[in-house]
């Protein structure tokens, strides 16, 4: 009985250790995506975003979801929008199922209208926009910068095409 014990608590600390490291590792490849950024290697940025994002398929839906936004983000970075939206689609919907604050969902739910308005796509992109307008309207530092751009941009374009910007008041 004592081994078999002894043996199932062997098993359960070799997997919280697997899970800890595996999410070291993801974490490593993050910051190596940011120094990548910094040096303006944007390559080797996207590699280790991929990377992250890859090897954080074995961790839980947050983790997945922010490995998704920095792929994501780098490709819109790239100005390859049309790649960006199928990361950054996942990105949001690990995010909602991993049950992430108001703010971490308009963070990408605002890339996602980037994306969309570079594609000249701004229904699809409002879409977006509009739920994530008042958590939007909280967030601060870059995020919060960003979000005000790309909303200012949606309450000049959409009226110039027809379509409602009220959301954005």
């Amino acid at each position: 009985m004592r081994t078999s014990a002894l043996f199932i608590a062997v098993v359960i600390a070799t997997a919280v250790a697997g899970c800890s490291s595996r999410k070291d590792v993801v974490e490593q490849y993050q910051r190596d995506a940011k120094t990548s950024e910094a040096e303006s290697r944007s390559a080797d940025a996207e590699a280790f975003h991929r990377s992250a994002a890859e090897r954080a398929q074995e961790l839980g839906p947050a983790e997945q979801s922010e490995s998704l936004l920095g792929l994501g983000v780098q490709l819109q970075t790239q100005q390859r929008f049309k790649e960006s939206l199928v990361p950054l689609s996942d990105s949001l919907a690990k995010a909602q199922e991993a049950g992430m604050a108001p703010t971490a969902l308009a963070v990408r739910q605002v890339r996602l209208a980037q994306s969309y308005a570079a594609l000249n796509r701004w229904k699809d992109g409002a879409a977006f926009l509009k739920p994530a307008v008042p958590a939007a309207k909280t967030l601060t530092g870059e995020d919060g910068r960003h979000a005000r751009d790309i909303m200012d941009v949606y309450r000049m374009r959409l009226p110039q095409l027809g379509l409602d910007a009220g959301f954005l008041e």
